[in-house]
């Protein structure tokens, strides 16, 4: 039983609610995706939970059509739930996986972004210098920038703000 909606020994009119079920058999989280997510969100998308301290994997089921507070209300299934000790209104940490690629290129993200519209980078070289090179992005996640040409792996770059160093084609590293 989740919550007496009338107080017992209470007169009631015909078909009035009188108490809430909650089924613990089928388990489900509401999760709160920020505003900026939303047109990526999807029904089936997987969604990796950390419960208690145990990692579960659930899939959504659910997304509100409207915006609160810059928040999408999502509701997610959770698949595995054995040996979870799960209540009402417990808080989770949850990630939804949107896209998960394999051996990508990818760099912190950054204040350079801003800078030349995210189409350029700073390379260092061995001679104390930085290059400015053009660059293709792809993919983005809160952290990390997917890179798609003009550097490769193992080249070192500058991620920070450039606005100082707009018109320059090189900057000069000293100590």
């Amino acid at each position: 039983m989740g919550n007496w909606l009338v107080a017992q020994k209470n007169t009631i009119a015909a078909n009035t609610a009188i108490m809430t079920i909650v089924d613990l058999s089928e388990y489900e989280a509401e999760l709160s995706v920020p505003e900026f997510y939303a047109d990526d969100l999807g029904l089936g998308l997987t969604v990796s939970m950390r419960i208690a301290g145990a990692e579960v994997v659930g899939s959504i089921i659910a997304i509100s059509p409207e915006i609160k507070q810059n928040q999408v209300k999502v509701r997610a299934q959770i698949v595995s739930t054995d040996k979870l000790q799960l209540r009402q209104n417990q808080r989770i940490n949850a990630r939804i996986e949107f896209e998960k690629k394999q051996n990508v290129l990818m760099v912190r993200r950054g204040s350079f972004l801003g800078s030349f519209a995210g189409n350029h980078i700073f390379k260092l070289n061995e001679e104390s210098y930085a290059d400015k090179v053009a660059i293709n992005t792809g993919a983005s996640s809160v952290d990390f920038i997917e890179i798609l040409s003009g550097v490769k792996e193992g080249d070192s770059v500058i991620t920070s703000d450039y606005s100082d160093f707009e018109k320059a084609e090189q900057i000069y590293l000293a100590d």
